[in-house]
This record gives structure tokens, C-alpha cells and sequence, in this order.
């Protein structure tokens, strides 16, 4: 009996699990693996950033922010992003004062010309986002979704930037910091189906073992 329950219970959480996202639940992830003003590359493996973007309900995207590549002291103090024409973040939870400017964030010369959102994050080093650290964001605004954030910069070139400070790197003797980039966007949709085969299948087997138990 106490095995019935448990598939009992296990089965509708799983399909609950399912029904709760969102039919055009998107991610968009940006890994900024290019360093292109020519100053230092972080030392980690790239991509040395990434961003991923998920619809998280009406009008609210989740922003996680990743510094699994950097190493030792590298710390980012400026992270960039574009947002479609005619949308302005209203909330940041945790609150986080971003600085919103269509086309007017630069990050670190032509290439990096003309980004619409900046995070800026402090510099002091108890408060630095560092190395191998992760911050999440739900960014609110009527309209918004997780593709709202898929373009270029006014320059052409990047989806979205950082400026990496303290970077060791020998091979760029003279320079601590380094302003790096994603050229490229990777979107998916989740797959709700599968949660709802696995669904289906505890509920079979729910099924069997009632029909074994009748049958006893």
C-alpha cells in the first residue's frame, strides 16, 4: 500500500512539474570566449563568462551570470548587454542599479560600441564578482522574454561584453584587464514532454500494480 502511494505521489508532482512551464519557455545563453580590444586574455579556460536568459513567467526573464573561466584575482567590474528597441528593465530582484541607454554603454572601443544595458559591480575586493562565482537576476518589464535580449550591439558585433580586471597574464606584459566578448547566441526550449513521458510511465506502473492487487 505504502508503494501505491508513493507512485501516487511521485507521478502527479512530476506532471504538475511539467504543466507548470511555460509553453514557449526559452533559455539563450551567451559565453563570451573572445578577447578583442588586444589587452589580456583571462587565464581560464573560455569561455571565460557566460550569461544565460530564461523565461521565468509574464514579463519577468531570469539572468544567471557565470565566472566558471576566470582564475586566481580576476574579477568582473562592467558586464553588457542589448535588449530589443523600445524596452526598459523596470525591476532587478535582488535589487541591482543597472544603467539602461539605448546604443550609448560603451565597453572598450569600436568593437564595443553601443551596448543598451550595464551592470556595474564593485570593485572593492570584498564585494568583487570573482572568480568561479554565480549571481542570478530576475529582470522585469512589460513584454519581456528571454529573446527580448538576442542582439548585437550598435557596433555589429557582440550580444553582450564584460570588462575582466586584474588578469596575470604573461604574455600581455603591462596589461591588467581585458574587455571580452560573445559573437555568437545558443537559444533552446525545454522540453516538457520528457517530464511528462516519465509521468506517464509512473502512472502505468501505478496502473500495473493496482491491476496485480485487484487481481490478488
Amino acid at each position: 500500500m505504502r508503494k501505491i502511494l508513493l507512485f501516487i505521489i511521485v507521478g502527479v508532482g512530476v506532471i504538475l512539474a511539467a504543466a507548470s512551464v511555460p509553453a514557449n519557455a526559452l533559455t539563450l545563453t551567451f559565453e563570451l570566449d573572445e578577447e578583442y580590444t588586444g589587452a589580456a586574455e583571462p587565464l581560464g579556460p573560455e569561455p571565460w563568462l557566460t550569461a544565460t536568459f530564461e523565461d521565468a513567467g509574464l514579463n519577468q526573464v531570469s539572468l544567471t551570470l557565470d565566472t566558471d573561466g576566470l582564475t586566481g584575482n580576476e574579477f568582473v567590474s562592467n558586464w553588457f548587454f542589448n535588449i530589443q528597441d523600445g524596452l526598459i528593465i523596470t525591476s532587478v530582484i535582488p535589487f541591482f542599479p543597472i544603467v539602461q541607454a539605448q546604443d550609448a554603454r560603451h565597453a572598450g572601443g569600436a568593437p564595443g560600441h553601443g551596448f543598451d544595458i550595464e551592470f556595474e559591480f564593485p570593485t572593492a575586493e570584498d564585494d568583487r564578482f570573482g572568480a568561479d562565482e554565480t549571481r542570478v537576476f530576475t529582470l522585469g518589464a512589460p513584454g519581456l522574454t528571454a529573446l527580448s535580449f538576442e542582439y548585437l550591439n550598435a557596433a555589429g558585433n557582440f550580444y553582450s561584453a564584460a570588462h575582466v580586471q586584474s588578469i596575470d597574464n604573461p604574455a600581455f606584459p603591462g596589461y591588467t584587464s581585458g574587455w571580452i566578448g560573445a559573437r555568437e547566441s545558443i537559444s533552446a526550449i525545454p522540453e516538457p514532454g520528457t517530464i511528462l513521458l516519465l509521468g506517464a510511465g509512473l502512472a502505468g506502473l501505478f496502473g500495473i500494480r493496482r491491476f496485480k492487487f485487484k487481481k490478488n
